[in-house]
């Protein structure tokens, strides 16, 4: 049964091997949060980091005692998509956004989703690419474009910060690890009528051309969240004609 949320946001943060970017995260999120009167909560999974994440959060955490934090440490690294949906069954607040520990977020685009908050169900930000490596452009444009394709949607990126209910996170949350986890749930939702905004924010990705995203187990569940979108789209077609 869900239960209902507390007027604000809750901020849920994965990281894993974060140590030169967590601290500035952590910072971005105080900033935009300390220009606006909204209820907030910050809660961190560290996907069994073999750094100094840890203890940076830690030193944070001491030197801001009026941040309220969670950590939560995990002794084997579970993939973004699980604890992504972990953290809102933790979660006590009706919004909830995923802001990564990679610092890719600026103080400004946290500022800007807050801003839209109560005025739709799903806020979706995207960027311009122009600062990533053209491997990395194509394969966003090529992902995007499939699950466009596969779903009948036209969302112009799924994998960036996208504040929803929590309760439909909860409610409707993919079974994916991996990186597609956020495709199933707009896609899910959209299919129902879900009210949402696609905003363009600022990015603050680096161009170094690598991507976690870039191993076998992800691309497994990546494969296997794409068929899952395909596969309500056909059921959707044969019920509803």
């Amino acid at each position: 049964m869900l239960t209902e949320s507390k007027e604000g946001i809750s901020f849920f943060i994965p990281c894993l091997n974060e140590e030169k970017n967590i601290i500035n995260t952590l910072n971005a999120i105080k900033g935009a949060v300390d220009n606006s009167d909204i209820a907030y909560e910050i809660i961190i999974f560290d996907d069994n980091s073999i750094d100094k994440t840890v203890q940076n959060i830690k030193n944070f955490a001491k030197s801001n005692i009026n941040v309220p934090i969670t950590l939560i440490l995990n002794k084997t690294t579970l993939g973004l998509g699980s604890n992504y949906v972990d953290g809102a069954y933790i979660a006590k607040y009706k919004y909830y956004v995923c802001i990564f520990g990679g610092n890719s977020e600026p103080k400004e685009t946290i500022e800007l989703l807050i801003s839209k908050l109560g005025q739709f169900d799903i806020i979706i930000p995207y960027f311009n690419h122009k600062n990533r490596t053209l491997f990395r452009r194509l394969l966003s444009h090529s992902y995007t474009f499939i699950v466009n394709t596969i779903s009948g949607h036209s969302i112009k990126y799924y994998n960036w910060s996208v504040v929803h209910l929590r309760k439909n996170v909860m409610r409707w949350h993919s079974d994916s690890f991996g990186f597609a986890y956020q495709a199933e749930i707009i896609t899910r939702l959209l299919n129902r009528g879900t009210t949402y905004i696609q905003l363009e924010a600022e990015n603050s990705d680096s161009n170094d051309g690598k991507s976690n995203a870039l191993n076998f187990a992800n691309f497994a569940s990546v494969c296997h969240s794409l068929t899952q979108i395909f596969l309500r789209r056909l059921r959707y077609f044969i019920f509803n004609g």
